[in-house]
């Protein structure tokens, strides 16, 4: 049932724009889903919030059927009030550059919003706010009496009462001004004719008119036909609160900087594209908890991108203002990127932990140039380093780096060591030990063909065997392409311990013919 003086029509859901050229959205709730019909291919973004913090928001694309379940996940909807606001953006596709994100003049988006009651679980006369106010309603009756026109000042000294229910020896409290009807409101007709003085025309509403409608303060633009300020009864003390200074409190009377929002369970700030500028809908919360600050991509899934534990140190993310270097642990980064701690934790990883198994390049360094690791230990002021030097495109490792090697391996694979060369030779680093017969592997050495040679583009004389000669010979190594360095020492020292046999066999003989020759020449002498 519509109260006297209606401000417009409220339908089922249904929001009816004066001097529209088309029918606006219409939202209707029932059987837990809040639908929303449009009349032309649109982006249609949809946020419904109610009792124990309930906050569901989706943007349906050109083409989606905009249909939003609100008890998904949660079983049932709890009793209350609920609260829906649905913007329609014109379905124009935009790609941003390098603009600040101002407008550029495009259709804006329709607006509607509204409210609807649960109660035992069950939706309960849905209702459409109106965003635009009648004028020119006087509310006279036909058997009401000439208004009285006072030509002069009107000076009351008590308290004024005004509107139909009024009464003869009204009881007034503090209030100087009581309006007192079914539909209360404040008008200021601003009756400005010359161009170029403001004349837009305001009121201030006191509760909606239809039966459903919401129990609200509010500031509506007469003119512009729109209600830019509401507020819901029940609302929280100082749910807008601004101090001397200027700062402004969100549901506190002390802000304690330029904005203060306090609240029981997860403070927060909503910044939403609806898509009435032509860019594709996005909504971002940031919010904070006794968890974490964070940020959520409320349009990619509610994930939450960057998060911040409380009792961070200092400067945990710092970025510089004049280089833009981004210190970790330090408000002094002296690098692009630059991790401090003084705790002995610092430390960098690089995890990848996908369960298919592949070969993967996890970290990659690229520079127009050779591109070197530092190491520095201050307790010795030493200093060593690897990577590439600047023109050769070799690999070295260095107690300076790229001044002096203590190991060079060129791109055409030659290794130089300033040092000696090791490798492990452990008897308990090593099974199925056997000995081998020396003069078997100098018969063998003794026909390994032996050459002097040189390595494809390389300048540098070798000399030695092929290693598919080796290998034919004696099978070690890894296969018939390479030749270990421990196999040749290897052989070269049995192949000797065979020399060394058969010099000691010869000079056994030598010796006893000597003796031999002494008794001969002794006997033979007169």
């Amino acid at each position: 049932m519509t109260k006297l003086r209606t401000a417009g029509l409220v339908a089922l859901g249904c929001l009816c724009l004066a001097g529209a050229a088309s029918a606006g959205p219409v939202v209707q709730v029932a059987d837990g889903v809040l639908v929303v019909r449009v009349s032309e291919a649109a982006n249609v973004s949809v946020t419904v919030t109610g009792p124990e913090g309930f906050a569901l928001s989706r943007v349906f694309g050109q083409g989606e059927a905009p249909a939003l379940q609100l008890a998904e996940g949660r079983g049932h909807l709890a009793d209350g009030l609920y609260l829906y606001d649905v913007r329609v953006a014109p379905a124009v596709s935009r790609q941003r550059g390098t603009d600040d994100g101002a407008e550029a003049g495009l259709p804006g988006a329709a607006a509607v919003s509204g409210s609807f009651t649960v109660r035992g679980g069950a939706v309960e006369r849905p209702s459409g706010r109106v965003e635009t106010a009648a004028s020119g309603a006087t509310g006279r009756g036909p058997n009401q009496p000439d208004d009285f026109f006072i030509n002069d000042d009107l000076v009351v000294v008590g308290s004024t009462c005004s509107g139909f229910d009024c009464i003869n020896n009204e009881v007034f409290g503090l209030e100087n001004l009581l309006l007192k009807q079914n539909n209360n409101r404040i008008r200021a007709d601003d009756t400005s004719a010359s161009a170029g003085f403001p004349a837009n025309d305001w009121q201030i509403r006191f509760n909606d008119d239809a039966s459903g409608g919401l129990n609200r303060f509010a500031v509506e633009d007469l003119t512009a036909a729109r209600i830019p300020m509401t507020i819901l009864a029940g609302a929280p003390n100082n749910s807008i609160f601004v101090d001397a200074s200027g700062r402004l409190g969100v549901r506190t009377g002390a802000p304690a900087q330029t904005i203060h929002a306090l609240t029981g369970d997860t403070p927060g700030l909503r910044l939403e594209q609806d898509g009435s500028s032509g860019f594709s809908p996005q909504t971002w919360d940031v919010s904070g908890n006794e968890s974490n600050f964070f940020i959520r991509d409320v349009t990619g899934g509610n994930t939450l991108p960057f998060r911040l534990r409380p009792g961070a140190p200092s400067s945990s993310v710092d970025i510089l203002g004049t280089s833009g270097n981004v210190g970790m642990g330090t408000g002094s980064a002296s690098s692009s990127l630059h991790v401090f701690r003084n705790n002995g934790t610092a430390q960098l990883k690089v995890e990848e932990a996908s369960a298919t198994l592949q070969s993967r390049n996890l970290l990659r360094i690229i520079n127009n140039g050779a591109s070197t690791f530092r190491f520095d230990n201050t307790n010795t002021g030493s200093a060593w380093g690897f990577g590439s030097r600047q023109l050769q495109g070799d690999f070295f490792i260095g107690n300076t780096p790229g001044q002096t090697f203590a190991m060079l391996l060129t791109s055409a694979g030659n290794m130089t060591i300033t040092g000696t060369y090791a490798s492990s030779s452990d008897r308990n680093a090593k099974d199925d030990i056997n000995a081998v017969d020396p003069a078997e592997v100098l018969a063998k050495v003794s026909e390994l063909p032996i050459a002097t040679w040189r390595y494809k583009g390389d300048d540098a004389t070798h000399v030695g065997p092929m290693a598919q000669d080796f290998f034919a010979a004696f099978g070690l190594g890894a296969d018939d392409k390479h030749i270990a360095p421990t196999d040749m020492a290897g052989l070269s020292l049995a192949a000797i311990q065979a020399l060394q046999a058969e010099v000691a066999e010869k000079d056994a003989r030598i010796r006893a013919l000597e003796q031999r020759l002494e008794r001969l020449e002794a006997a033979q002498k007169p």
